[in-house]
């Protein structure tokens, strides 16, 4: 009887194909702006468009296994599990896949720091045999010798990788990797170059067929008590054997960052993730592949400063998204971000941020976005309007010489500064060209009582023009705008706020 575990990884692999090239992974924003003024209640909608490429059926799988002392039960379950694994990759129907083994410790006291056993091969009797070898053992400190070991699968050819074939390395262990690993080591006894986290990426995003190597990492946390967070924990926590001042061990100084794995997994477009369970490791590397290799989960979100302006993201999340069958096709999904202005504040409010989308949990593009809404005032004040300038201007009665009025004024409209009416602007030719002049104005002596009144400046507004209308003369504390040309038909929006 087959397993239930082997039937999973058949099932999850059961179309087994490959996304193509990760440049051909699109992200455009419509509007394409940075910059957004929302009033209060105001929304206005940004469109993310994501496409994915489509398929190829033909990948090479590494399998990449820390081998260290703490490994042993994580080494213990895919040993059990080896022919389920390797079954389910190298038997699915109508794919040409074919996956390479190899393990690593760490320099300098472990013979084999990196340890090639096969190179990639449909043969499951030699795959299985290769990981039916892992023994825990050595390592020395806590840190270990991946990124030696990635450099090497990235760049050597003795690795094996057919040219026109997708690379996918599967990277699991418990510990972070030195950074660097240090020119001694690399040379083996005769110094050659450092190997930092900046030299793999950059190996692995550059070297074989589709846009380079996807990085699959998978944390396991063997040793909870020193690395809580394996992979992405802090590599310089234990490096006594690379760097120890107090026993004059000075090989090369560590420089390395936690967050290894997610770095270079969102670095080349792959996956990372935790088990806690060692027995789940098996079907852990089955269900990342298959969510690289047939469909995708694509997700959008807003940096945290945002928050206050997203008021909705729709849809939030797709699941699965299936991939094309064809390198020629895409498939492309549309997230819609709806951003409100907050309530009114006495002061301007100004924030940036980002909105963000991702596949697979990685992060694959992001656009910085500045939120802006103006100060607004909502005391009762007086909106002029005249035909004319007022020319020169008169101080008005009661004011000081900074109050001056600057419309020959028709009609005088009390209202909320903050919240001026919007007028409709009819579709009749007679408007075309007229010109209106308006200031606006409040007596607060409450609110202000060392400089109760407060004008704009004058502002002209010519209907029918594509512009903003044109301020002129001085103010005495408010400002008056316009918000959107008046065009016809059209409205005339104004705004007067506190400066």
């Amino acid at each position: 009887m087959t397993s239930p575990l082997l039937r999973r990884g058949r099932a999850a692999l059961a179309v087994l194909v490959l996304s193509a090239a990760s440049a051909a992974q699109t992200v455009t924003w419509t509007p394409d702006l940075e910059l957004y003024a929302l009033d209060p209640g105001e929304t206005t909608e940004i469109v993310a468009t994501v496409c994915l490429p489509g398929q190829v059926a033909k990948a090479d799988i590494y399998l990449l296994a820390d081998t260290t002392t703490s490994m042993t039960p994580v080494l213990d379950s895919v040993k059990a599990n080896a022919a389920v694994l390797v079954d389910a990759l190298v038997n699915t129907p109508g794919v040409d896949l074919r996956v390479g083994v190899g393990n690593y410790r760490d320099f300098p006291f472990d013979p084999k720091p990196f340890d090639h056993q096969v190179s990639p091969t449909t043969d499951a009797g030699a795959l299985v045999a290769a990981i039916n070898t892992w023994v825990a053992n050595g390592g020395g400190d806590g840190s270990e010798g991946q990124f030696y070991a990635l450099y090497q699968i990235s760049t050597d050819p003795a690795i094996g990788f057919r040219p026109d074939a997708k690379r996918i390395i599967v990277w699991f262990g418990d510990s972070p990797a030195h950074d660097p690993v240090c020119d001694i080591f690399v040379g083996f006894g005769v110094p050659a170059f450092e190997i930092d986290e900046a030299l793999v990426t950059s190996q692995l995003q550059s070297q074989g067929f589709g846009g380079g190597a996807a990085v699959i990492a998978i944390g396991t946390t063997s040793s909870p008590s020193v690395y809580p967070f394996s992979l992405n924990d802090d590599p310089n926590k234990s490096v006594f054997d690379y760097w120890s001042p107090d026993f004059g061990v000075l090989f090369c100084q560590p420089a390395g960052l936690a967050g290894q794995a997610d770095r270079i997994a969102a670095a080349t477009n792959g996956i990372s993730t935790t088990i806690v369970d060692p027995g789940q490791i098996t079907a852990t590397i089955l269900q990342t592949l298959a969510s690289v290799l047939i469909a995708a989960d694509v997700g959008a979100g807003a940096s945290p400063s945002l928050a206050p302006f997203v008021q909705s993201i729709v849809p939030p999340f797709y699941d699965d998204l299936a991939l094309p069958q064809t390198p020629e096709e895409v498939v492309c999904a549309e997230f819609v971000f709806t951003l409100q202005g907050p309530p009114c504040g006495d002061q301007e409010f100004i924030t940036a941020g980002a909105l963000e989308v991702s596949v697979n949990a990685t992060p694959l593009d992001s656009k910085d976005v500045t939120v802006s809404q103006p100060a607004c005032f909502n005391g009762p004040g007086l909106l002029w309007a005249g035909i004319r300038r007022l020319d020169p201007p008169a101080v008005l009665p009661g004011g000081d010489p900074t109050d001056l009025l600057q419309v020959h004024t028709n009609v005088t409209v009390p209202l909320s500064l903050g919240s001026i009416p919007v007028f409709d602007v009819p579709d009749e030719p007679a408007y075309m060209g007229f010109e209106l002049w308006f200031q606006c104005a409040l007596n607060d002596p409450l609110t202000f009582p060392d400089d109760p009144i407060k004008v704009s400046n004058g502002l002209k507004v010519t209907f029918g023009e594509d512009d903003l209308g044109v301020k002129y003369g001085t103010d005495s504390g408010l400002d008056l705008s316009m918000l959107q040309p008046a065009f016809l038909p059209g409205v005339l929006q104004l705004q007067c706020l506190l400066k």
